[in-house]
């Protein structure tokens, strides 16, 4: 048996590996979803994918590497996740191209936190 779930199971915790992110992004999906926290919102994320790259070049865990059409490239304490599919609390769920349209702030840099 496993134990019951609770909104906060969740949250991401940007320091696991990737592949541990994107199981739980898989296994969430609809309830109770996988988010974190980003400028004072949360931000859902629908849809990820593991990417391959050099972990040596991360500059820490939760920093944005790249914002494209194709994704946004997330680096976790292993590994790069690409964000396919997520949505903005109170906006609707979109791609990832449609949301860096809207949000011309998510670059690289940007962090995602795990507390606001």
């Amino acid at each position: 048996y496993a134990p019951k779930l609770k909104k906060q199971d969740g949250l991401i915790d940007w320091q696991w590996g990737a592949e541990k992110i994107r199981n739980r992004v898989r296994a969430f999906v609809p309830w109770p979803g996988c988010f974190t926290h980003w400028n004072k919102k949360i931000l859902k994320i629908w849809r990820a994918a593991i990417v391959a790259g050099p972990a040596s070049e991360s500059p820490g865990p939760g920093i944005v590497l790249e914002a494209a059409k194709d994704g946004i490239l997330v680096s976790t304490g292993k590994g790069i996740l690409r964000i396919d599919e997520l949505q903005l609390e109170g906006g609707r769920r979109m791609s990832a191209e449609e949301f860096i349209a809207g949000h011309k702030d998510v670059a690289s840099g940007s962090v995602f936190l795990l507390r606001e």
